[in-house]
């Protein structure tokens, strides 16, 4: 009986030793659980921060990379509206002049390119072959010119060549008139269209202030 007695007791204290170191298991593994937790959320806090930061940095080059593209756009955008804008006044220009206004022109700068190209001196030309190309310009025109020219030259034209040209495009219409004189040594290009253009791209700042603004130019 004192056997079975003895036996109990050492079951009980058996159980109740196994119960406290499960019961410290428990505690150790739920201790160590919580620390494993705590550190995976700093690391995780860490990691969004450091995330946050980078997709913030990445936000703010992106939106520096727009602006600078939409002032880039804002800029060509003006520049192609003011080269647009000067083109077409000096269309408009050209297109609201007489026939004979726009023959005076084009008059007026062949007398100034003979004259620096002979210095009045016409004598190669008695002889030249000279070929003249008329573009948009009737022969009866042309001799008009002529005669303002070398009216007092004793210079003619009855042996030059003569052929007819078409504008490359069709942008400015009947007022893109032009004749080329050709020979051997000279060669002179006058037009009342290439005038215009060399008069924008000489003067384009002062043009486009005038016609836009300042902020435009």
């Amino acid at each position: 009986m004192e056997e079975l007695k003895s036996t109990d007791s050492l079951d009980r204290e058996i159980e109740a030793d196994a119960r406290k170191k499960a019961d410290k298991i428990q505690k150790n593994t739920a201790a160590a659980i919580e620390h494993v937790k705590s550190e995976w959320r700093e690391r995780l806090e860490t990691a969004l921060i450091r995330e946050k930061e980078r997709f913030s940095a990445q936000l703010d080059a992106r939106k520096a990379e727009i602006a600078a593209r939409l002032v880039l756009d804002k800029r060509r955008l003006e520049y192609e509206y003011s080269e647009r804008s000067l083109h077409d006044a000096a269309r408009a220009f050209l297109s609201g002049l007489s026939r004979q206004d726009l023959l005076q022109i084009l008059e007026r700068i062949f007398v100034f390119r003979i004259q620096e190209a002979f210095q009045n001196d016409f004598t190669s030309l008695h002889t030249a072959q000279v070929s003249i190309s008329l573009q948009l310009l009737s022969r009866t025109e042309f001799d008009g010119i002529f005669a303002a020219v070398f009216s007092k030259s004793g210079v003619g034209c009855s042996s030059w060549e003569f052929r007819e040209t078409r504008p490359q495009d069709t942008l400015w219409g009947e007022t893109d008139v032009a004749l080329i004189f050709d020979m051997p040594a000279v060669r002179i290009n006058v037009s009342a269209r290439a005038e215009v253009e060399e008069l924008l791209l000489v003067k384009r700042t002062e043009l486009s202030a005038a016609l836009l603004g300042d902020n435009n130019v």
